[in-house]
């Protein structure tokens, strides 16, 4: 069975790092440039992890790695997602959320 190793470093606990690493808010920068920002600190961890987890013995091949913060990625999500749209297995509606006041934002 093919299973590829990835990082899920694509979201809001991406984005509230870079906010408390960099001393910003993500509403004070143009969106491209705190994405490139948070590319940079995805970055970052990956290779540490990816040290921590050699360190352990993890035989992985890493040629198959993925990360959903890369654009490529993020373009396949996003047109899976329609598709679920389009046959109705995803939809809008409104109910309530947990929201944080401190980031305004919807917490999944």
């Amino acid at each position: 069975m093919f299973y590829p190793f990835g990082f899920d470093d694509n979201g809001l606990p991406t984005e509230r790092l870079v906010e408390r690493e960099e001393g910003i808010r993500a509403g004070s920068l143009p969106r491209g440039e705190f994405t490139v920002k948070c590319r940079g600190t995805a970055e970052k961890y990956v290779s540490e992890f990816k040290g921590f987890w050699e360190s352990l013995g993890f035989s992985v091949d890493w040629s198959a790695e993925y990360q959903t913060i890369n654009p490529d990625v993020q373009k396949i999500s996003q047109k899976l997602f329609l598709e679920l749209v389009k046959t109705g297995k995803a939809y809008t509606k409104e109910s309530p959320v947990l929201w944080c006041t401190e980031c305004r934002t919807s917490i999944a």
